[in-house]
């Protein structure tokens, strides 16, 4: 459970070196694509060998669980705060209803994340518009927003006459 858990952090630490590199868009789509195939050969290890002794196919299957941990970590990186706080919510819903699921349905409980992949990977492509090597005037742009930029010598000024007033304060309690 411990490498598990390091799984996903490390491959953040590689998606944030090609975030910029690879376009959120392009990326976006294409793990989605890659994420609902990993899904389907998990499912279909699971239900191939269920209740089998074949060590090498459960091997595979977990390696293929563990790659689709790795390859969920570009899209978290993609997400803003607000995308990570639903996520984080769907998952504790998915951590107390699989459980049910697996029971009830077995391997088969895997084709709900196949078809959510899809559609994921459908909408990024068809509706998202690409952000890679824009401004963040450009980017609120193309989102309808106002990107305020503060004037960088009235803010210096500001700190230095907060300063002097700092100083001369001490000096006076001196």
């Amino acid at each position: 459970m411990l490498i598990y858990g390091l799984v996903r952090p490390l491959a953040n630490l590689v998606c944030l070196y090609y975030v910029d590199t690879w376009g959120r868009k392009k990326t976006l789509w294409i793990t989605g694509v890659a994420m609902k195939v990993d899904m389907a050969i998990i499912m279909g290890l699971s239900g191939g060998f269920v209740g089998s002794s074949n060590m090498v196919a459960k091997g595979f299957n977990i390696a293929f669980i563990f790659l689709f941990s790795m390859m969920q970590a570009y899209p978290s990186q993609a997400r803003s705060s607000i995308s990570v706080v639903c996520n984080v919510l769907i998952n504790i819903v998915f951590n107390q209803v699989s459980p049910i699921a697996f029971s009830n349905v077995g391997y088969k409980y895997y084709a709900l994340f196949i078809c959510t992949n899809i559609v994921g990977a459908i909408t990024v492509f068809l509706y998202l518009p690409e952000t890679k090597g824009k401004t963040l005037e450009e980017i609120g742009h193309i989102f309808g927003g106002d990107v305020v930029v503060a004037d960088l010598q009235q803010a210096r000024q500001k700190i230095e006459a907060n300063d002097v007033e700092m100083i001369e304060q001490v000096e006076e309690q001196r």
